[in-house]
């Protein structure tokens, strides 16, 4: 592992403009001119295309501080490689820079936590994750990554990589951000009604019930990645999830027929 490997990008130019002048100019229409650094334990962002959710992902990291660390937890939509999987690459590649994986707390990780190994065929095709690190980027041009997918919806496992997390990053300015989309391919109607519901869940900080709705409802895809952070805030002392923004596709697509729900939180 001491050898340099570069993920390349997998959704550049469908999921996110592979322009870097136009990656640019689309996180500043999200993120604004005027960001501001609230220091926060963690966020929750979607990982759709950044024509649908960019705007929510823009509100989340527009108002917080991103420091020169973050931890990524995402969901493995496809299901390839380990069920927690920490990313064995050197680097992320994006059309405007490589951002380096900070591979010293990966292996900390990696170390106090059996369930979680190295395996980068988690993440070579994932966009979970990829969308979300160009706003960390332009937030902060000094970030360095941990990514880890995760395919795992065991309640005591995610409660144990949580916990492990916090206690490895406590008193470091250190970012947890977990990606999520909502309710999927429901009515307009329905998926508010769905995601209302899911959004009092997280407020409430109860990683079992993020779970259970992530479960039994399909209520959001990211339900791993939001109980390891919320189990991790609490460990660090965190008492308020709070919405940011939430919309569905359709306020983007005019279509209200058939939507996919997205919501920011920061963690604090």
């Amino acid at each position: 592992m001491s050898e340099r490997s570069v993920r390349k990008p997998a959704v550049a130019g469908s999921f996110y403009p592979d322009n870097p002048e136009e990656i640019t100019k689309k996180l500043l229409s999200y993120i604004g001119d005027n960001p501001k650094n609230k220091n926060v334990i963690g966020a929750i962002a979607p990982h759709a295309g950044w024509l649908y959710s960019g705007h929510v992902a823009g509100a989340i990291f527009a108002s917080i501080k991103i420091p020169d660390t973050v931890i990524l937890f995402g969901p493995n939509h496809k299901g390839l490689g380990v069920e927690t999987a920490l990313d064995s690459s050197t680097a992320w590649s994006f059309p405007f820079s490589d951002i380096e994986v900070d591979r010293n707390l990966s292996t900390k990780i990696a170390d106090s936590l059996p369930s979680a190994k190295f395996d980068a065929t988690a993440h070579a095709n994932e966009h979970s994750l990829e969308v979300i690190v160009p706003f960390l980027f332009y937030r902060n041009r000094s970030v360095r990554i941990v990514p880890i997918s995760l395919s795992n919806y065991d309640d005591a496992l995610l409660a144990q990589l949580g916990k492990s997390v916090a206690e490895i990053i406590r008193g470091k300015d250190v970012l947890i951000v977990a990606s999520s989309d909502l309710s999927h391919f429901e009515s307009d109607d329905r998926a508010r009604s769905i995601d209302t519901e899911t959004i009092k869940c997280i407020e409430k900080m109860v990683p079992e019930a993020v779970l259970k709705r992530a479960k039994n409802e399909r209520a959001l895809c990211g339900g791993g990645p939001v109980h390891a952070l919320l189990t991790a805030g609490r460990v660090l002392g965190a008492t308020e999830a709070k919405l940011v923004k939430y919309a569905t596709s359709g306020d983007i697509s005019g279509d209200r027929d058939r939507v996919v729900g997205y919501a920011g939180f920061i963690v604090r």
